[in-house]
């Protein structure tokens, strides 16, 4: 919800571990979030920071990151699409949300980010500009009204402009602090304070003592604490006792208190010197002059300002850093301990209307705050009725049992008897019985007190049943008379029985309502205006007028034997406004809502009438038996009081003035209560973990019994079909597939007509086995891996191909070696027989001829044999040589030629050596030879086929 600043606690124990350590005799709950709840990258020094954003979500820094908690989980910081940001791991040191929503984020070495309400993420480092960020290093974040301050660890603190997106470094003028000083300054402010008197004062924790800063002209004072004792880290934590004085907190040296106008510090006494107990890092206010304090090297104690009293309530876990949340419960840092939660005045939170025997409510709107009674307790509770703090009442014979009770003022209240009043100190409990005030004019043998209202003067009036009305001031404890036998003077109080009923008006005018009439104390006369009972002009006849309210000139009476009356100012006539009742039940208490509905509970039930005149009737089929009180609480919402039961029945927003709202209050999730208020939850939906699959939801028909009249219904999306709800206000989900939801409750009430509940939208996260990113990685990794295994599998097949080329190339290789082995000797037998023919022959030339030739071609074989491969040229010319040779040893009988394509580049193209000159001597031995006497023909031809391929046939 936008216009909410926070999300807060339902229940404290809610969600959690709660331990109680019981310290100077008081109990100290506390509650634990941590790693159950996802809290898992804490580094070496656990949480450093911790900041409420608007939205009411927690974000907390750690030396690994950023995390934000829902109520039920942490999170690392992602952006919007999803994706894991540098935030989510980076070393954090300092957290503030702005006025205007944006989540600053100070690192160590990285910076400074800020994170705006619609995640826009801008990221300010040192670049070496003089209006850019000083240093990268981050100690700490400031809002000063609208502006930001930074304090930076090199450069002092500087103040970021919004308009140019620069920022303006404050350093301390050489006339205020030494060289040394400035040094000492510049290398850590770790602490921003606003001064609470002067809105241009900035008061600056560093490691040298206390800095003065004034905003708008940059002038610095320094105010050091004995310097010489502080330790090398200097002051940690400020906070403000009072207009002139603030409360500071140094690393080894202590608490002290600083009076701004003198200058002047003072210790305060924790009552031992050991160095961790004065190491304090942060102070936080906590109600009434308390101060929490954390010692991160000892535990988490308290200091009461107003009784300069000092104890520890815990040193169980190591706190460093502390917040507020709107309630005022204390969040609590720790070092790799997770979060603490604790509660202001040290109670587990629980819901003080939740009890079924509330005498009394009373509301102080100025504050938010609650006043609630039974018969045994009276509890103090904030505007949501949560418990702050609770009283027994005393037990008193004399005093017979309560009545009601009122703020006296919001650290005081008084407790009506039916024989006495007593008034109860809520800082300290301590009770003053005031009944002795009021004894002179107050005879408890005969009457009894009825009704209380506290005026704008300090008074106190009480209404019997006897003795008219008592004025008790509660300064001077003087009590006076108005009506009955003790009453003084010509122009008291008529006689009016018994006082139903006081009103104190908006301009602080005294009603009151009795048995017989109604009236109002002038201030200014000291005297009662009286309105005695009886029919007026028009036939309005009121009598017994049990209940009172005013809005402007209006006056509105309630008679418990006729209706309820509307009276002008100081007019006589009555106009009725419920005719109805004139001749039937009457009227036994009235309220006004914030939107001008006037609530009337009668014997007939509750009666609504809006501003525009439209009448409502919720009787025994809505759960309202008739004959209840009706409250105000202090959020301005219509109370019934029913049997000791609180039901709300409008609230202060309502515009219908319908009853028949039906609203979600209360979320459990896997048995554990949400932790955030239901109306947040209501705006800003939940997002789930699958293992939260589990969820129990509490509704109600808004101030009526649900277990009374009409019929309850949900579904879990806009188009399913309703289902009822036997259960009847709590609804159990179970096991909840991941999916996204949209809860809607839905009353039909007895006439038909329905009532639908704002939807509570929720979504239940797939595990990240079944999430569509990791599915989607999931194939494009098992694409790869096929890829790889199919690559693989080429490569081998590849391999295991080439191995079977090698061997087949290696297997014709032997085979052409063996044939040379077989045809070489052959030729060379033939060649040397056919050269010693022509010698003995003396034919000499020939036979040199042949010879030469035959040189030149075993030469060629010689060589070319032993390489693998030769050009096809060499391997041509040795078949020349060859054919020569056997052309001359068979005459003139054998004719050859060799037809080479001229396509063939013959020089490059390389073949085995002698790959073509066996398929020539083969022709000749077995195609020539045989020819006898006749000639024959050896051709030859070389072709070109493609760029790897040649075909020679012979």
């Amino acid at each position: 919800m936008k216009g909410i600043r926070s999300l807060v606690l339902v229940f404290l124990f809610a969600h959690g571990f709660l331990f109680a350590q019981q310290i100077d005799g008081q109990e100290v709950r506390f509650r634990e979030l941590g790693r159950p709840e996802g809290l898992t990258e804490l580094g070496f020094t656990g949480l450093q920071t911790l900041a409420f954003g608007q939205d009411g979500m927690l974000w907390c820094s750690t030396q690994k990151g950023l995390f934000r908690f829902d109520g039920q989980q942490f999170t690392p910081f992602r952006t919007v699409n999803g994706a894991y940001h540098p935030l989510s791991s980076l070393p954090i040191t300092a957290l503030l949300v702005a006025n205007d929503g944006a989540l600053w984020v100070g690192t160590y070495e990285r910076g400074l980010y800020r994170i705006g309400t619609s995640d826009e993420i801008d990221h300010f480092t040192h670049t070496g500009e003089i209006d850019g960020l000083a240093d990268d290093r981050i100690m700490f974040i400031h809002a000063h009204g609208n502006d930001v301050w930074v304090g930076v660890h090199e450069h002092g603190v500087q103040r970021f402009n919004s308009n140019s997106q620069t920022f303006q470094t404050f350093i301390p003028e050489p006339e205020f602090v030494l060289a040394e000083d400035i040094r000492h300054f510049s290398n850590s402010v770790q602490f921003m304070l606003n001064d609470a008197k002067h809105e241009n004062i900035i008061w600056l924790g560093t490691a040298n003592g206390l800095v003065k800063l004034h905003t708008q002209n940059g002038i610095l004072g320094k105010f050091s604490v004995a310097k010489k004792d502080l330790g090398p880290f200097g002051i940690r934590s400020l906070a403000t006792l009072s207009n002139t004085e603030l409360l500071v907190g140094s690393w080894g040296d202590g608490l002290f208190r600083f009076n701004t106008q003198t200058e002047e510090f003072t210790r305060v006494d924790l009552g031992d010197d050991d160095f961790w107990l004065n190491n304090i890092k942060h102070i936080e206010p906590f109600g009434d002059g308390k101060f929490l304090i954390a010692h991160p090297g000892k535990g988490l104690s308290e200091f009461d300002a107003t009784t300069e009293k000092w104890r520890w309530l815990s040193q169980d876990f190591r706190p460093y850093f502390i917040t507020k949340d709107e309630v005022g419960d204390a969040w609590i840092a720790t070092y790799g301990e997770g979060l603490k939660v604790i509660h202001q005045t040290y109670q587990q939170l629980g819901f003080a209307c939740s009890q079924n025997d509330v005498l009394s409510v009373a509301s102080h709107q100025n504050k938010n705050l609650m006043l609630l009674s039974d018969p045994l307790r009276l509890v103090l509770a904030d505007a949501q009725f949560r418990t702050l703090k609770e009283w027994p009442i005393p037990t008193d014979a004399t005093l017979e049992y309560p009545i009601s009770v009122a703020f006296r003022s919001e650290t005081a209240a008084l407790v009506l008897f039916h024989k006495g009043v007593l008034e109860i100190d809520l800082r300290s409990g301590v009770v003053n019985d005031r009944t002795p005030n009021i004894l002179s004019v107050f005879r408890p043998d005969r009457s009894g007190l009825r009704c209380m209202a506290v005026d704008r003067s300090d008074n106190v009036w009480l209404g019997t049943s006897w003795d008219g009305l008592i004025r008790l001031h509660l300064s001077d404890k003087n009590a006076q008379a108005f009506g009955g036998e003790k009453a003084k003077g010509s122009k008291q109080l008529n006689y009016v029985g018994w006082v139903n009923e006081l009103h104190v008006a908006e301009d602080g005018t005294v009603w009151y309502a009795s048995q017989l009439g109604h009236g109002r104390f002038d201030e200014k006369k000291q005297e009662f205006v009286n309105f005695p009972y009886r029919p007026d002009s028009s036939g309005v006849y009121l009598k017994h007028v049990s209940s009172i309210r005013t809005k402007g000139d209006s006056i509105l009476l309630g008679g418990s034997e006729s209706g309820v009356a509307l009276r002008l100012a100081d007019s006589q006539e009555l106009q009725s406004l419920l005719p109805a009742l004139n001749e039937t039940q009457g009227v036994y208490s009235l309220e006004l809502a914030n939107n001008g509905t006037l609530y009337a509970s009668t014997g007939l039930g509750l009666f609504a009438v809006s501003p525009n005149g439209k009448l409502q009737h919720f009787g025994s089929s809505y759960g309202v038996a008739g004959g209840e009180k009706l409250l105000r609480d202090a959020a301005g919402n219509v109370l019934l009081l029913q049997n000791g039961r609180l039901l709300n029945v409008a609230t202060s927003d309502s515009e219908s003035g319908s009853l028949t709202s039906i609203r979600i209050h209360r979320i459990s999730i896997n048995g554990t209560e949400s932790v955030f208020k239901i109306d947040s939850v209501l705006e800003n939906g939940l997002n789930l973990n699958y293992t939260h699959n589990s969820l129990a939801v509490a509704y109600s028909l808004a101030g009526l019994n649900p277990e009374l009249g009409g019929r309850y219904f949900y579904r879990l999306h806009t188009e399913d079909e309703w289902t009822e709800d036997v259960a009847r206000g709590q609804l159990t989900l179970s096991s909840l597939s991941p999916n996204e939801y949209e809860l809607t409750v839905m009353y039909r009430s007895v006439d038909g007509s329905e009532q639908v509940s704002q939807p509570l939208k929720f979504k239940i996260r797939p595990p990240f086995w079944a999430d569509a990113r990791f599915l989607s990685a999931l194939a494009v990794f098992l694409v790869l891996i096929g890829w790889m295994i199919y690559r693989w599998r080429l490569r081998q097949l590849l391999r295991q191909q080439q191995e079977r080329d090698a061997y087949q190339l290696q297997l014709a290789k032997l085979e052409m070696d063996v044939l040379r082995a077989q045809m070489n000797p052959h030729f060379m037998f033939n060649c040397l027989n056919s050269i010693k023919l022509l010698i003995k022959k003396q034919e000499t030339e020939k036979a040199d001829l042949y010879l030469t030739k035959f040189s030149r071609l075993l030469r060629s074989v010689l060589e070319n044999s032993s390489q693998e491969t030769i050009p096809l040229q060499n391997d041509l010319d040795a078949l020349r040589l060859y054919l020569e040779m056997e052309a001359l040893r068979f005459k003139d009988r054998l004719e050859w030629s060799i037809d080479i394509d001229p396509k063939l580049n013959i020089e490059r193209l390389r073949i085995q050596p002698l790959l073509i000159q066996p398929f020539a001597e083969n022709a000749i031995w077995h195609g020539i030879m045989p020819l006898m006497d006749r000639n024959g023909r050896l051709t030859i031809e070389v072709m070109h086929l493609d760029e790897t391929t040649i075909r020679v046939i012979v």
